[in-house]
């Protein structure tokens, strides 16, 4: 049962040496530690879990003022992570992220059973809005590259290994080479940005990954499997790097 966690953070003293958008590796790093103030056990699996990780995470959400609130959204693809993160969420009050520090102002959750999750269209059209940016593993025989491009293959490719390893009802293979081969990109407005995945620590320079910001169209002959690869996206992130803070997309039927 894939879940969305929304935390608003009150912000406690604020240090501006980087933007919002520099914190999903900071965001990452407070999340484990209060999950692991409830359950090492659990904080242990989400950062060493192999293969497609069962969360995701976005950067701080809100603007650089001090008179607003930042928003965090956390997806889950296991049920059984749901109780362990919101008592986590519930009972560590304080966050230090960065250099700042917030206190938790409210708490939301919202799950939806693996049959349910499906975003029907009538067209076979969805809108795919990028809202931090968005890159994905490129792979060949010999090489792997990250590509800041939403590629309707390579994401969709990605999308059905979560929910292939995740899921209670796995997509069948054929269907999913069905998709891969019949969805294309048919409009789209996108900048590339970079991202921070590594923090600067000390004297060592942090590292950043290009991605893409704004918005793409897709269109397939495989609306089942499409409608429900997209509707996870929503949840897992898409592409490379959503457990720090890359890949959060907002997803809409056309």
């Amino acid at each position: 049962m894939p879940a969305i966690v929304r935390v608003t953070l009150a912000p406690a003293t604020l240090h501006h040496d980087r933007t919002w958008h520099d914190t999903g590796p900071a965001v990452q790093a407070a999340f484990l530690h209060a999950v692991r103030r409830t359950d090492p056990r659990t904080a242990e699996h989400l950062h060493d879990a192999p293969g497609p990780r069962p969360y995701s995470i976005s950067p701080l959400l809100g603007t650089n003022t001090a008179e607003h609130a930042r928003g965090i959204r956390i997806g889950l693809l296991d049920d059984r992570l749901i109780p362990t993160v919101v008592t986590a969420m519930e009972t560590n009050v304080a966050w230090r992220i960065g250099n700042s520090t917030f206190t938790v102002d409210d708490l939301a959750v919202a799950a939806v059973h693996w049959t349910d999750l499906y975003i029907p269209s009538d067209n076979a059209r969805w809108r795919m809005t990028m809202l931090t940016p968005t890159a994905l593993r490129w792979k060949t025989r010999t090489t792997e590259t990250i590509w800041p491009f939403p590629e309707p293959r390579a994401l969709l490719d990605s999308l059905a290994r979560r929910w292939n390893t995740h899921a209670t009802n796995p997509i069948e293979p054929d269907d999913i080479e069905d998709a891969k081969n019949t969805t294309n990109i048919t409009a789209a407005e996108l900048t590339i940005t970079p991202h921070l995945t590594v923090p600067p620590r000390g004297t060592r320079n942090g590292a950043t990954t290009d991605g893409a910001l704004g918005w793409v169209r897709f269109e397939t002959e495989a609306p089942t499997t499409v409608a429900k690869l997209l509707a996870l996206a929503y949840f897992a992130g898409a592409g490379s790097q959503t457990t720090k803070g890359m890949g959060v997309v907002d997803i809409t039927a056309i």
